[in-house]
C-alpha cells in the first residue's frame, strides 16, 4: 500500500511509487518505471516536486507552495465555474429526456 512505503517526511521513493502504480495499473507496461521518471523530472523541473538523492535512490516530496499559488489563482475563476455548472445542471434537470 502507499502509505506504507512512504518515509516519515512525507516522501516517497520513485521504486515505491512505480510499485504501487505497477500493482494497480501498470502491469502490463514493462516500461512504468522508465516513464514514470520522466514524470517525475518534468514535475521537479516545473517546481512542483523536490527530490534528494538517498545512496542510489531519488527521494520525491511534493511541494505544496506552487500548487497553493495555482489553487489561489483559479478561486475566482473557481465561483464562476460553480455557478455556471449549477445553472446547467438545473436547465438539464428541466428538459424532457
Amino acid at each position: 500500500m502507499y502509505w506504507q512505503m512512504r518515509t516519515g517526511d512525507g516522501s516517497s521513493t520513485c521504486s515505491a511509487t512505480v510499485n504501487v502504480l505497477s500493482a494497480n495499473w501498470w502491469t502490463c507496461c514493462p516500461s512504468a518505471s522508465r516513464r514514470l521518471s520522466k514524470h517525475l523530472r518534468v514535475l521537479r523541473d516545473a517546481g512542483f516536486v523536490a527530490s534528494r538523492v538517498d545512496a542510489q535512490r531519488r527521494v520525491y516530496r511534493v511541494r505544496t507552495e506552487p500548487l497553493r499559488e495555482i489553487d489561489d489563482w483559479l478561486a475566482p475563476y473557481r465561483v464562476l465555474w460553480t455557478a455556471s455548472l449549477d445553472a446547467l445542471e438545473r436547465r438539464l434537470d428541466g428538459m424532457d429526456d
